[in-house]
């Protein structure tokens, strides 16, 4: 699937993250500040089924210092494309500082 991945544009903003804090990029292309502990079952919740990893091609046109996490099975639900990621990510997506998920 992440063969097919077109070549992402870099976001209007690439200061918009703070290293250090954690995002969650809604569907609908808003973005909130994510300030849960982190824990597999919180950002489980956070995105709305088991967790995958965003290819790094698609997540560090965000941010270098984060991790992007996606509903794994999020195409078999009724989620929309995400605005704010485009790129084929449907639903929400959790983007977490590297060291967290270490």
């Amino acid at each position: 699937m992440w063969d097919k991945v077109i070549e992402p544009k870099v976001t209007e903003e690439p200061n918009e993250f703070d290293k250090n804090k954690s995002y969650l990029l809604k569907q609908d292309g808003t973005v909130e500040v994510w300030e849960k502990e982190h824990s597999l079952k919180n950002w489980q919740k956070a995105v709305g089924g088991y967790v995958e990893c965003v290819p790094s091609q698609i997540a560090d046109t965000f941010s270098k210092h984060h991790v992007m996490l996606v509903d794994e099975e999020g195409l078999w639900k009724p989620y929309k494309i995400n605005k704010k990621i485009k790129n084929g990510i449907v639903g929400d997506a959790l983007l977490i500082p590297g060291e967290s998920f270490e």
